[in-house]
């Protein structure tokens, strides 16, 4: 009877030894897959060391604001003002605000009673544009500038 005992001891350990084996699923260990160069793994490491912010995908603009110290003012060297050398009534505009004009165009004439009878014709002394005129047509010119 000893050799009964001893015989069911041994085929009970195989069997508990056998059984214990067949609720546990091997894992088969499979090569790394490669990585898809989207995706960002980080580890817990890495985790530890940064701040991640997260927000909804939105449509929008980006913009770069760059601050620098400096001042902002007209070239005063592309400016030029248009002088009436004598006063008299302004006869004629021939351009308007904003338009262009090319060096020795006839901005305007003025009547000028010390020339008797014949027109001062006000040239643009630069090329440019019209930014500003202070008469009009059959005002009073007088030496003041208007900028062209």
């Amino acid at each position: 009877m000893k050799n009964y005992y001893f015989n069911f001891a041994i085929v009970s350990l195989v069997l508990c030894t056998a059984l214990s084996g067949c609720g546990k699923k091997h894992e088969e260990e499979k090569p790394p897959a490669k990585a898809d160069e989207s995706i960002v793994t980080l580890t817990k490491a890495n985790l530890e060391h940064v701040e991640i912010k997260i927000e909804p995908v939105t449509r929008g603009t980006l913009s770069t604001t760059l601050r620098a110290p400096g001042r902002v003012s007209a070239n005063l060297n592309k400016t030029a003002k248009v002088v009436a050398t004598l006063e008299g009534r302004v006869s004629k505009l021939n351009f308007d605000i904003n338009d262009r004009v090319k060096v020795g165009d006839i901005l305007g004439t003025v009547e000028a009673p010390e020339l008797i009878g014949k027109q001062l014709e006000l040239k643009a002394p630069i090329d440019g544009v019209v930014m500003e005129r202070k008469v009009a047509a059959g005002e009073l010119a007088r030496k003041r500038p208007s900028k062209c």
